[in-house]
């Protein structure tokens, strides 16, 4: 739930009781967003898992943009899946504005920390 808070609380692992689930908080963090359909979600490193996290927010229920994004319910091809798989359109066009944020910053951390796990959410 932390996802839901905002950039400032989550950068600094200050978002009351969603960050006291891990209270020895994540470090590196970057929060992703996008203006166009208001998808978001968190990257950071977790020193006490050795952990590489990945987060997205679910729907925040005020926002038309994620409503919108979630009756997009048409089945589309997932072009990384050779056995012809398919996948929900709006979410899959929400995750394809976010996923330069992702591949970059997910880079970064791997690279400072290169044994770690990763841990998606």
């Amino acid at each position: 739930m932390a996802s839901y808070c905002s950039a400032n609380s989550i950068t600094k692992w200050n978002c009351g009781a969603a960050c006291k689930k891990n209270p020895s908080g994540l470090t590196d963090i970057y929060v992703m967003k996008n203006k166009t359909m208001n998808a978001g979600g968190f990257l950071g490193y977790s020193p006490s898992q050795d952990a590489i996290t990945v987060i997205f927010r679910g729907t925040v229920p005020w926002l038309i943009k994620n409503w919108i994004t979630d009756i997009d319910t048409v089945k589309v091809d997932y072009p990384l899946c050779p056995a012809g798989c398919k996948v929900h359109r709006g979410f899959y066009l929400a995750f394809k504005e976010l996923e330069d944020q992702v591949t970059t910053q997910f880079s970064i951390l791997k690279a400072k920390y290169p044994n770690a796990k990763v841990i998606q959410f």
